[in-house]
């Protein structure tokens, strides 16, 4: 009964309580919606209606008065991020590029706050970010700061399309890896005129560079492009400005990166359409642009032509390169004057550490291999050392004796010997 009783008066202070709290802390009524004004922008095609969005609203989706996106039509800024236990990619259809490729597993050397290393460049070339993987095109004008929209949102692929003035129609598929920090890119260009029409110098475009983690004068030799064209590898040390330079033939990969992360970009096996040839250019430290190019496409009404480029973007890591292209293990070697011997003993310890996984009993190893295979060298120093001890007080005997007449000295210390 006594048991009762409290339950009861329990439960009644609890909604005394509750009934005070309610009416201390009234709900608020919700503000009233106002419209927001709207801006007309005039474009080439026709009058499209944006509204104004401000800085604490949230991102409105925009409806345009034509069925298809064009390319050179005012659009709020959108932006699609997919993220997986090595890498998370955001995608913009600011060019239908990438605005960011962050590596989940590594971060600065800031203790106090760590942040991710991010592959994007923030850089700003007239006013306007660049974005890598843009087309940039010759004879379509501001194509790599066109528009586009998105058209696929899943996991494992991202769609993007657009329409140019003069009826081209261009799609960019990309596949996001799951096991390997690459992307696939896939690049579809119709021609929906009535006629035929050449591309003179499409590309497309990584740059400019990539996050800037290496800035002392020794780690500068690893600023520069690498790439291998008609199976010839060529590495450039670049040190200030450079203009551009093309490398006609067939790509097999061309590379930009710092001393511990790389972007490489490669013509994928499947492609009809070969790339002309791969360049790049410096716009100033650091900012360093590279690509494959193609001078020889022509559209014909209706007939769909592909580009196809796979691209690593990760650490210089050779368990993580050849995951992606074993042909790339390379490009995670060492540099320097004692490059080859780095690589040598890098080679040595994985093989211990099939054995032996643990890095920690394979350098205690290696360093005892080291002292038996110099042993000789050590000993005979040692030796050296003790007969130089036993012999140092006659020196100094002879230095007292001889001190006026160093030529006798010289001699008697010869003697000795």
């Amino acid at each position: 009964m006594d048991q009762q009783k409290r339950f009861l008066i329990a439960f009644g202070l609890t909604m005394v309580i509750v009934t005070i709290f309610m009416i201390m802390n009234p709900p608020k009524k919700p503000g009233e919606i106002k419209p927001e004004p709207v801006d007309i922008v005039q474009t080439d095609v026709e009058t499209v209606t944006i509204p104004i969005v401000s800085s604490d609203t949230t991102d409105i989706a925009i409806e345009t008065l034509t069925p298809e996106p064009f390319l050179n039509q005012v659009f709020e800024k959108q932006e699609e991020t997919f993220s997986n236990d090595l890498f998370e990619v955001t995608f913009t259809n600011h060019g239908g590029a990438i605005s960011s490729f962050k590596l989940n597993r590594f971060t600065n050397c800031d203790a106090e706050n760590p942040e991710r290393i991010d592959l994007v460049p923030n850089d700003i070339k007239n006013g306007i970010k660049i974005f890598p993987l843009s087309l940039v095109c010759e004879k379509v004008p501001a194509l790599s700061e066109s528009i586009y929209s998105f058209t696929k949102l899943e996991s494992t692929q991202v769609d993007l399309f657009g329409v140019t003035p003069d009826n081209l129609q261009i799609t960019k598929r990309y596949k996001i890896a799951e096991d390997t920090y690459s992307l696939e890119l896939e690049i579809e260009l119709l021609n929906t005129s009535t006629s035929s029409r050449d591309l003179k110098d499409l590309r497309i475009n990584w740059g400019p560079g990539i996050i800037r983690t290496d800035l002392s004068k020794l780690d500068k030799r690893y600023f520069g492009p690498i790439f291998k064209v008609n199976d010839k590898k060529t590495t450039k040390q670049i040190k200030k400005k450079e203009s551009e330079k093309k490398f006609e033939g067939s790509v097999d990969w061309i590379l930009t990166g710092s001393k511990y992360y790389a972007v490489v970009l490669k013509e994928s096996s499947e492609t009809k359409q070969r790339a002309s040839g791969a360049y790049y250019f410096v716009e100033s430290d650091h900012q360093l642009n590279i690509g494959l190019y193609y001078d020889n496409i022509t559209l014909e009404p209706d007939q769909p032509v592909t580009l196809k480029i796979k691209s690593y973007l990760g650490p210089k890591l050779t368990k993580e390169v050849d995951k992606f292209d074993k042909t790339l293990s390379e490009i995670a070697s060492f540099r320097g004057i004692f490059g080859f011997l780095s690589n040598i003993f890098l080679e040595f310890m994985k093989f211990l550490y099939r054995y032996i996984p643990n890095y920690g009993i394979v350098i205690i190893i290696i360093t005892l291999l080291f002292k038996l295979a110099f042993y000789p060298l050590t000993h005979t120093s040692m030796k050296s050392m003790k007969k130089m001890q036993e012999i140092q007080p006659i020196l100094q005997e002879l230095q007292k004796k001889y001190k006026d007449n160093p030529q006798l000295l010289q001699q008697e210390t010869m003697r000795m010997y």
